[in-house]
């Protein structure tokens, strides 16, 4: 119901679009919500996952698991 209050329309409008809509309309609500320091630390920790990421793929491509 969040969803249908943050765009003004009535109950349920949200489980009447797609998927992939529901995703993107869930997305803007929890962007919404998100305060500057909240939206930082998340950043933070999608960068490190990404070199986590690409140093472990490095170490399995030298054969050093």
């Amino acid at each position: 119901m969040a969803v249908e209050r943050r765009w003004g329309k009535e109950p349920g409008w949200f489980w009447t679009h797609a998927p992939d809509t529901q995703a993107r309309l869930l997305a803007d609500l929890y962007l919404s919500l998100e305060t500057p320091e909240q939206a930082k630390k998340a950043a933070g920790r999608s960068k490190r996952r990404r070199l986590d990421d690409h140093r472990d793929q490095y170490l399995k491509s030298v054969g050093r698991d």
